[in-house]
């Protein structure tokens, strides 16, 4: 080959170069800064950056950028970057979004649990949540060692997470021992003493009644108190209950009048037709006199009113109506309704009777409404009438409207009870709690000290501060 023909080739091919490197450098270039990007759960995803240059010329502006990130949902995703020419420029960022957090297991009952020796623990239960997956519950494993159990969950991003629960062999429960009946009774002298009964259950041997032992003695023909113990063991634990016994002479002696420490229950507004039955019955058991301030309405109950006076106690006048726009409306009808119940009184016993209560006491303010003044002027003419009136300096709370148990009116007596003084207690015998609530007062008095006695016309008045 002649050397013009090969300088003219080599020239050519130089030219040709030159072109395709000038071409290469015209091509655009996008330049990522970073590669792929990792993103938490719920986190935003922020650009790492990008740049794009032509040349020496700076083109970033003429990048778009789209992606379909969805941060709330854990998976794969692209960035990607383009330039649009007569051909596109492309580039992809690959975006991963993760989650990192570990299951919860919340396990029933506690972590370290106590069962019967020999016995089998019986899985009391678990629940696992993911904070992405949601109840994972179905997902839970348990490995079994000896006495341990692990629970293991793992996610759907592979976030394992266990709880271990600790089962131990002894039983440190004592045995549940309930005595029936009262854990403290009162019994009369002579009357003999037979033990209530008992139960006594284990958490692991179950019933264990037969395994009580009781200790202890009651004489009934010794006035005293007496402990009865009753004890169980399960071979391990030891639970121990006493039942306390008091013996008295069970029968009232009669208060000498207005002396310190006597006990005048009073009763108003019955006969009822259950309850002044109970409240008889009871007194006639430990021959204990009361006062009753009658509102004799129910003639078929007048049968009661009899037997209240055949027993010994004593009948006052309360009111025909027990009503206080009636009884109150003026001086005429207050002396009239005194009138019409003494009438009542007299045709079941055959005798009158002196002893008054005002309805609601002489100290009430209702009657305002009705006479003003009619609580002082009344209180010097019932006197010149003959009759003795009686307030109360103990009230047993039982006419407050509300429900009560009887060991709550039995209480607002007791406590009240003094022996400085002669105590006149205002109860009712319209209400079960207190019907009920008499004998635990009783044998409060008896174990105590106290005597009893019905008011007569020798009793001293007690009187409250006259408001109208």
């Amino acid at each position: 080959m002649k050397k013009g023909v090969r300088f003219k080739i080599l020239v050519g091919i130089g030219v040709l170069l030159v072109i395709l490197l000038i071409a290469l450098l015209s091509i655009p270039k996008i330049i990522l800064v970073d590669n792929d990007v990792t993103v938490n759960l719920e986190e935003d995803y922020i650009e790492p950056g990008y740049k794009a240059k032509v040349l020496w010329f700076d083109i970033t502006n003429k990048v778009t950028v789209t992606n379909n990130i969805d941060t709330n949902v854990v998976g794969n995703y692209e960035v990607e970057y383009k330039i649009d020419l007569l051909f596109d420029i492309v580039k992809k960022r690959s975006v991963i979004v993760i989650e990192t957090i570990p299951p919860e297991i919340t396990l029933v009952g506690e972590e370290s649990v106590y069962v019967c020796p020999q016995s089998i623990y019986e899985e009391e239960g678990y629940e696992a949540i993911d904070n992405y997956d949601g109840d994972v519950t179905d997902k839970v494993t348990l490995d079994v060692k000896d006495d341990m159990i692990t629970y293991i969950v793992v996610d759907s991003s592979n976030n394992e997470t266990s709880k271990t629960r600790t089962i131990i062999h002894e039983d440190n429960v004592a045995p549940n021992l309930e005595l029936k009946g009262n854990e403290s009774i009162t019994l009369t002298l002579g009357s003999g003493y037979s033990d209530p009964g008992y139960t006594a259950t284990d958490n692991c041997l179950g019933d264990i009644t037969d395994k009580v032992v009781v200790e202890g003695s009651v004489n009934t023909n010794a006035v005293g108190t007496y402990t009865i113990t009753h004890k169980v063991s399960d071979g391990v634990n030891e639970t121990s209950k006493t039942r306390t016994i008091h013996v008295i002479n069970g029968i009232a002696t009669l208060g000498t009048e207005n002396a310190p420490g006597v006990i005048y229950l009073t009763f108003d507004d019955g006969p009822s037709n259950s309850y002044t039955r109970i409240v008889l019955d009871t007194l006639k058991k430990y021959n204990v006199k009361a006062t009753f301030f009658l509102v004799p309405k129910n003639a078929s109950l007048y049968y009661l009113i009899k037997e209240e006076y055949d027993s010994g106690h004593s009948l006052g006048i309360h009111s025909m109506s027990h009503t206080y726009s009636v009884v109150y409306a003026s001086d005429d009808n207050l002396y009239s309704d005194i009138k019409a119940v003494n009438e009542v009184i007299k045709n079941v016993t055959g005798s009158y009777t002196y002893l008054y209560r005002y309805p609601g006491g002489s100290s009430n303010t209702v009657s305002k409404n009705y006479s003003t003044g009619i609580m002082s002027r009344s209180a010097s003419v019932i006197h010149e009438m003959g009759y003795h009136y009686f307030d109360w300096n103990i009230s047993s709370g039982d006419a407050d409207g509300r429900n009560h148990t009887s060991d709550e009116i039995a209480n607002n007596v007791i406590r009240n009870l003094s022996k400085s003084r002669y105590n006149v207690v205002l109860m009712h015998d319209t209400h079960e709690f207190t019907a009920y609530a008499v004998e635990k007062i009783i044998l409060y008095a008896l174990e105590n000290g106290y005597t009893f006695a019905p008011i007569t016309m020798n009793t001293r008045e007690v009187h409250h501060s006259i408001a109208n």
